[in-house]
């Protein structure tokens, strides 16, 4: 069988390869605020306000895994796993076909390969977090803007303001870059309609979702005080570095090194204005930049992984040793999946900075990073194992039940994943400062109090950390229920429930609470 014949296999291999992945290492237990978010979308109805999803909303994805649970009768947490490997083949695959019509076929294999393989790409298609969409996205964008002056343009450009409903802060990151390419074209053609007929078809696809979006919070005025709420988790320069530079070296690593041995190359490409490689250094650049000074979280960085593929198989085809960088890159690419280990912070991480040295901080600090956040399949097993054991615990607390999660637990026992798991128990947190409140996770509502006293005293109240906090700072006055590798179970009668709040003031909280 000759060449042109074996590259008919090419994509669909590749494909297959990432569904096996996911088939065999999926995500079996729903773990984490954010996929517990959209469960209960699903389960209980839209609604911002209750954070059946979090801000700014994402009704895109409602309206998607909702038809696709009727197509398929899959449970919501399957329904989202299925999503998520979706958008992963169709990230593989529009990648492919990009790279393809660039600079032909061996580009496009050597492209998506890269896609396919990458850490964060693989990870993310198994679990229950929504980033593989930003992977799908990401390579939208590019084709978006290799294809501007096609007739199929317009639609596009209608799409890319329609795809807003499903994550709109990644319409917004890429929006700077779209609107100085569309800019720059008017600017050179001389005219200004082509500007105008695609900024109305942003316009127009932004409308389609985002009036009855803002009917059903209540209004365009509320759904602007969601928006408002959605930019409230950003973090200062350093907590976002110690995020975005973790995640960065995960999902480029061996690649990290080409783009310095061969930075001189690419400076000079872009002062020869080779538009395409200027168009997708700055889909790269830009967002960075917004992740980098203001929020980053988890795998973000996926809503330039096609452009960075790209640019990736652009030098690995240019460079000398070309084959030998390919094996490497592909190499490192698994090796983070598959071989890192993963090794939690200390359970005294969970303690506030004035029970833990300097020296603790900094620790806990670069295990978090450097492992916690990494892609891996280690990660993934031991938080499914960790959720089925909290589930196992859980099991024999009566109904109607408050359950305290305490911050040690909580790393892997994530309330808002229990508050799906048992909608008959009530989940609650304690601050981590002063500015903030008791959470309350109850069935289908999620509610913020100021004091932990304010738990009826009628209601048992149960309390959950784990073996190693317990080691370190003794276990809480109260009667110990059951235990297991990860976490220990204790019911806290009435007389001792001071004494709980004492201990979570004094070892959990940065600052002293009035």
């Amino acid at each position: 069988m000759n060449r042109s014949k074996l590259s008919r296999f090419e994509l669909p291999l590749v494909l297959a390869g990432s569904a096996l992945f996911f088939f065999l290492f999926h995500q079996h237990e729903l773990s984490g605020h954010d996929p517990a978010n959209f469960v209960l979308m699903l389960r209980y109805g839209f609604d911002p306000w209750q954070m059946r999803p979090h801000a700014p909303g994402y009704p895109g994805f409602y309206v998607f895994w909702n038809v696709f649970r009727v197509l398929t009768g899959m449970s919501e947490f399957h329904a989202i796993l299925a999503g998520n490997i979706f958008f992963t083949l169709l990230a593989i695959a529009l990648v492919y076909w990009i790279a393809t019509r660039l600079r032909g076929r061996s580009f496009g294999l050597l492209a998506s390969v890269l896609v396919a393989t990458n850490p964060l790409v693989l990870f993310y298609s198994a679990t229950g977090e929504i980033y593989s969409y930003d992977a799908a996205f990401s390579a939208f964008v590019v084709l978006l803007l290799l294809d501007t002056g096609s007739r199929k343009s317009a639609a596009l450009f209608f799409f890319y303001g329609l795809f807003g409903a499903f994550r709109l802060s990644s319409v917004i990151l890429t929006f700077p870059v779209v609107a100085g390419v569309l800019l720059f074209l008017a600017l050179r053609e001389k005219t200004w309609k082509p500007l105008i007929v695609q900024t109305g078809m942003i316009a127009l696809g932004t409308l389609v979702w985002l009036v009855p979006c803002a009917y059903a919070v209540g209004g365009l005025g509320a759904w602007f005080h969601v928006l408002r709420d959605a930019t409230s988790f950003a973090g200062s320069f350093t907590q976002n570095l110690a995020i975005f530079v973790p995640y960065s070296i995960w999902m480029a690593n061996v690649l990290l090194i080409l783009a310095l041995v061969h930075s001189r190359t690419m400076w000079r490409r872009l002062r020869q204005k080779d538009e395409t490689i200027v168009i997708l250094s700055l889909l790269i650049v830009v967002p960075a930049l917004f992740f980098a000074l203001f929020c980053y979280s988890k795998g973000y960085a996926l809503l330039y992984i096609a452009p960075f593929a790209l640019l990736s198989a652009s030098l690995l085809r240019t460079t000398a040793w070309s084959k030998p960088w390919i094996a490497a890159a592909l190499a490192a690419n698994l090796l983070v999946v598959f071989a890192v280990p993963f090794v939690p912070p200390s359970d005294r991480s969970a303690l506030s900075h004035a029970e833990r040295s300097p020296m603790e901080r900094f620790q806990d600090a670069a295990y978090r990073g450097l492992s916690f956040f990494s892609p891996t399949l280690a990660f993934l097993e031991q938080s499914d194992n960790a959720m089925a054991a909290v589930d196992s615990l859980l099991y024999s607390v009566p109904t109607g039940s408050v359950v305290l999660i305490d911050h040690a637990a909580s790393v892997l026992a994530y309330p808002r994943a229990l508050q799906a798991h048992f909608p008959a128990l009530a989940f609650l947190t304690q601050p981590v400062s002063d500015a903030e409140h008791v959470i309350y996770y109850r069935a289908d509502s999620i509610s913020f109090h100021s004091e932990m006293s304010e738990v009826p005293e009628r209601t048992p109240l149960y309390y959950v950390t784990t073996p190693g906090l317990v080691s370190a700072i003794g276990p809480p006055e109260g009667q110990r229920v059951s235990r297991n590798n990860y976490f220990e179970l204790y019911s806290i009668p009435l007389p001792a429930r001071a004494a709980l709040a004492g201990r979570m003031e004094r070892y959990f909280t940065n600052g002293s609470r009035p």
